[in-house]
């Protein structure tokens, strides 16, 4: 008798006896699924996923042919990721769903194929059918489960995954380049080329984060930092000035992803120097247009004792009579010696200049005629030294 004759339902011997004849076949039913998949479909992808996924699917199916009450959650919450996956790709649902149309389609045929050899009755073949494609079914409406769940807190999460995109090119010691090219095929961002760091220290105003679509941008207790792609053209200034009302920002060097972190350091650290009152600067401006101040105050230290021992002369003076020294010498330096450019810059008499240039000779002597001396003390007054 072959098996199920005269069979209703299938009995529990008969459903492992079926099952046993299908679970020698499982490799080629799982075979003929990718080969048509791949044949009808060949911008599918990578076979090892697609092998792997439809192994997971005929094993499955199997086990529930032997035991009805097999689980089938973990596979049906695979397949949710699968779906949201086709999303996050910028890829249609159809596209997924025409895979489980060819896989069910090329599965049965080759089941079939092991009735005929089997001697199934038709009661079998019909259970067959009704669980295979039932589980084809299911699995479809859990991939477009998974989509539509996507599509709802699409927002919210590439929000997270560009904020995270932020961090892995900003952080120090920087990710790995292949963790930031994965993080940002997900949120299409493209870090290949050249990128902008911008720092931003918020005023009053709350910032409108939505005019800088297309940039990763977090704001957080009072800061702001961007990422933008490529440099900050006339199109991004207009969005980051909109962006911000009432803050200052600073527009980092642009450079490769790698130079992205030294980039932000380089406009946080000028940010601070403006912040502190060693630079004049506006409350919107570049930070390369103050890369030698920077370099200034790179080392504090060796500036304070530089600007101790090139302005010591100055120490024995009165605190009026040294402030109006450091303003004359600042002059002096800024204008070559000029006498006239030095009446416009300190808007006094010419007599009273020529008369703090002979005070200042007296004072300095030397350190201003001498190149190696002079150097220093241009550096110190730039910097804003001052006597301790």
């Amino acid at each position: 008798m072959s098996l199920g004759d005269g069979l209703g339902p299938l009995s529990p011997h008969n459903q492992q006896k079926a099952a046993q004849a299908l679970r020698s076949h499982v490799t080629a039913i799982t075979g003929a699924v990718v080969a048509e998949i791949r044949r009808r479909a060949p911008e599918c992808g990578d076979g090892t996923v697609l092998r792997e996924a439809a192994g997971a699917i005929v094993t499955n199916y199997v086990d529930r042919i032997e035991n009805p009450q097999a689980s089938r959650l973990d596979l049906l919450e695979q397949h949710q990721l699968f779906g949201a996956a086709e999303l996050h790709r910028g890829r249609p649902i159809e596209r997924l769903q025409a895979y489980y149309r060819l896989g069910g389609r090329a599965a049965w045929q080759r089941i079939v194929r092991i009735g005929v050899e089997q001697s199934f009755a038709a009661a079998v073949v019909s259970h067959l059918a009704e669980e295979l494609f039932t589980l084809v079914d299911d699995l479809a409406c859990a991939a477009i489960d998974g989509y539509q769940d996507a599509v709802a807190t699409t927002n919210d999460t590439l929000t997270v995954w560009r904020r995270k995109l932020l961090h892995l090119v900003l952080s120090s010691p920087q990710a790995s380049r292949h963790a930031m090219l994965e993080m940002a095929r997900l949120v299409r961002f493209d870090v290949s080329g050249e990128l902008t760091p911008v720092v931003v220290r918020l005023g009053g105003s709350k910032p409108h984060l939505w005019e800088l679509d297309g940039t990763l941008v977090e704001s957080a207790h009072g800061w702001a930092r961007v990422l933008t792609p490529g440099p900050v053209d006339d199109r991004w200034e207009a969005a980051l000035r909109t962006a911000f009302p009432e803050a200052t920002v600073v527009i980092g060097p642009a450079g490769s992803a790698e130079a992205a972190p030294e980039g932000e350091r380089i406009a946080r650290e000028v940010l601070a120097l403006a912040r502190r009152g060693r630079i004049e600067a506006p409350s919107f401006f570049r930070a390369e247009e103050h890369l030698a101040e920077l370099l200034l105050h790179s080392d504090r230290a060796v500036l304070d004792r530089l600007a101790a021992k090139a302005l010591r002369p100055l120490k024995k003076l009165a605190e009026p009579e040294r402030r109006q020294m450091l303003e004359t010498l600042g002059s002096w330096l800024d204008e070559q010696g000029s006498v006239e450019g030095m009446v416009a810059r300190l808007n006094v008499h010419p007599h009273t200049v020529r008369y703090r240039l002979r005070r200042l000779e007296d004072v300095l002597g030397d350190q201003l005629r001498e190149p190696r001396d002079r150097f220093a003390l241009h550096l110190v007054v730039r910097s804003g030294g001052v006597l301790g």
